[in-house]
């Protein structure tokens, strides 16, 4: 349901690009259940392991860009013009698969785990534009299966990586913490505050290479 009303406010906009992240997640909810079979197909190190799922994770947070359609009607979210939209969305999708396999290594996260983990930190996202006015409106049948999507979407570009290489490759040696809940908050704090943090940071760093960021949504 959520990701048919993305593609129902997308498509007027983005047209057939708006399906390719509901595709990518329809296609990963079909292979999950393969996973042990998919990994025993490939021996990644830590090393490799960790490099292919952050080049991984930046690959699906790609797509994701491609599907959002901005205000001018180009692809990306971030800011107008899409080029300038692709560039600051660097600042974004290459820290995010970083910090999120430095918290299952820190945390012990299972896959389900660190996919929930990932994914609450859309609520940042949806504060941001005002998602939760859904609730005071006659769409608020509707919210649950938006907040659904939004989770998938945050989730995938860490669970998408994962189908390939064990979350256990990248534990540390030791029990797992026992709050799980507290765990679960650090990470929030971590991870969304966080990447948010630096991807201000990176933006910064463009205004003074003088990057034109006046589309900046």
């Amino acid at each position: 349901m959520g990701a048919v009303l993305f593609v129902i406010f997308e498509w007027p906009k983005g047209g057939v690009r708006s399906l390719l992240i509901v595709v990518l997640i329809l296609l990963w909810l079909g292979v999950v259940r393969f996973r042990p079979a998919i990994q025993n197909r490939f021996a990644f190190t830590k090393i490799a392991g960790t490099v292919f799922c952050i080049f991984a994770g930046w690959a699906v947070g790609m797509v994701i860009e491609l599907s959002i359609t901005g205000p001018g009607g180009e692809p990306g979210g971030f800011a107008h013009p899409s080029s300038t939209s692709f560039l600051v969305a660097q600042g974004y999708y290459w820290t995010f698969p970083m910090i999120a396999l430095a918290l299952v290594r820190w945390f012990q996260f299972s896959y389900w785990e660190v996919f929930f983990a990932a994914g609450l930190v859309c609520i940042l996202e949806m504060v941001q534009i005002g998602v939760f006015h859904m609730l005071l409106s006659w769409w608020a049948f509707a919210f649950p299966f938006v907040l659904a999507f939004y989770v998938a979407v945050y989730g995938v570009m860490i669970a998408i990586p994962l189908l390939f290489v064990d979350e256990c490759t990248f534990w540390l040696p030791g029990v797992r913490t026992q709050s799980r809940f507290k765990t679960f908050v650090i990470t929030f704090l971590i991870l969304g505050m966080g990447n948010w943090c630096i991807y201000g940071v990176w933006t910064q760093i463009l205004k003074f290479l003088k990057v034109d960021l006046s589309g900046l949504a």
